[in-house]
């Protein structure tokens, strides 16, 4: 039985991942901007004539629309169907449309770069930053727009999607575990290789006012970030939750609803 679920604490519960290495390469992206707008990467800071990054960004956001143009039409009509206001949906479901898309092809091109192991361990790559970024702002984002749906329709609603993003965002955004409060004890984590180690073990108390707790996360082969939450209603208490599969079940979830 895990701890926190009866009477007794076990020694270890959770084993944290060692540390994520990956590489910095801006190579590509440098011969695009050459290719597209004659700039090299060194001068971009100092040129005024270099192009806009609310330009660059668009670009991006274009392509990633045209690859997914099928996914994005059946969202423009699946997204009128959440119960919650017309206002809302129209705002914070369509942003998370849209995030969404982009990320997708952020995912498919470095699934792409495992399938051909092109990811030599170095320094960061600060492309993985940005999809790391924009993949918790649509955890945050998508929460809230099946939170007011829950509201509106509880009846409609599907509680475990709801769940596991719950379980993903409450330690995104609090540090903290999902639901703590049902703990009965203290928690206690170490990196895998740590857990004989007693001075690298940590404690977390759902009691302390200074609790922190810091999501394990890592990529999917298929290039989609996940994360190790925990569950204190789930039997299995610890799980990996992929951001890709999570976008899927949003996906049946809004397909599942009564048209408009």
């Amino acid at each position: 039985m895990p701890a926190g679920a009866g009477e007794t604490q076990l020694p270890i519960v959770f084993q944290r991942n060692a540390a994520w290495s990956i590489r910095e390469d801006m190579s590509g992206f440098c011969g695009w901007l050459k290719c597209h707008f004659g700039k090299d990467c060194s001068a971009m800071s100092d040129d005024p004539n270099t192009p806009r990054v609310s330009s660059i960004l668009e670009y991006a956001y274009r392509v990633a629309l045209e690859r997914h143009s099928a996914l994005h039409t059946e969202y423009a009509q699946l997204q009128h169907r959440l119960p919650i206001p017309a206002a809302h949906a129209a705002v914070n479901a369509e942003n998370s449309g849209h995030l969404d898309f982009v990320i997708r092809s952020m995912e498919d091109e470095l699934g792409e770069d495992f399938a051909k192991q092109a990811m030599p361990n170095s320094s960061p790559d600060l492309s993985l930053n940005i999809l790391i970024g924009w993949s918790e702002m649509w955890i945050i984002s998508v929460y809230e727009v099946l939170r007011s749906a829950k509201e509106y329709s509880p009846n409609l609603m599907d509680m475990e999607l709801f769940r596991d993003i719950g379980n993903v965002r409450i330690p995104l955004a609090k540090y903290q575990i999902a639901k703590d409060n049902k703990l009965r004890a203290p928690l206690r984590f170490a990196r895998e290789g740590d857990s004989d180690v007693p001075e690298k073990i940590e404690t977390y108390d759902p009691k302390d006012s200074q609790r922190h707790h810091t999501v394990p996360r890592g990529f999917s082969q298929r290039g989609s970030l996940q994360w190790c939450v925990i569950d204190v209603t789930d039997e299995k208490y610890e799980k990996w939750l992929e951001r890709r599969d999570l976008a899927d079940r949003f996906l049946q979830y809004m397909r599942s609803l009564p048209p408009a």
